[in-house]
This record gives structure tokens, C-alpha cells and sequence, in this order.
């Protein structure tokens, strides 16, 4: 058990890794804003597809910028 603490210690000394780590907390971040949106009982079908297609279309840019190395 000490020895995965250590690896994680380690790996958050890492600036490749924490700023990894940020890109992830903000994808999250907006997956869980357009989960939220999705739930909303106001919705219509026009407006749940727009938010999806939105959402591939980001999804496909940070997918180009993470193999980029951005």
C-alpha cells in the first residue's frame, strides 16, 4: 500500500503528468455539464442532439490536440 503512495507522491512531482492530469479535470468538467444539461426535463430531441453533436465535435479536437502533444 505504501509503495502505490509513493508512485502517485511521484508522479504528481511530474509537470507532463499534473498537467495530464488538468486536461482531464476540465474534459470532465464539461462532460459533466452537458450530463447535466441532457437531464433536463425541458428538453427536446432538437436541442439534446445539437449538445451531442457539440460534443463529438469537442471530443474530436482534444482527441487531434492530445496526439499533437498540446
Amino acid at each position: 500500500m505504501k509503495e502505490n503512495k509513493e508512485e502517485f507522491v511521484i508522479l504528481l512531482e511530474e509537470d507532463k503528468w499534473r498537467g495530464c492530469l488538468a486536461c482531464l479535470a476540465d474534459i470532465f468538467q464539461h462532460l459533466n455539464v452537458v450530463n447535466s444539461s441532457l437531464q433536463e426535463p425541458s428538453e427536446n430531441i432538437v436541442a439534446l442532439t445539437d449538445k451531442l453533436s457539440t460534443l463529438q465535435s469537442k471530443l474530436s479536437v482534444w482527441l487531434s490536440n492530445s496526439e499533437e502533444g498540446r
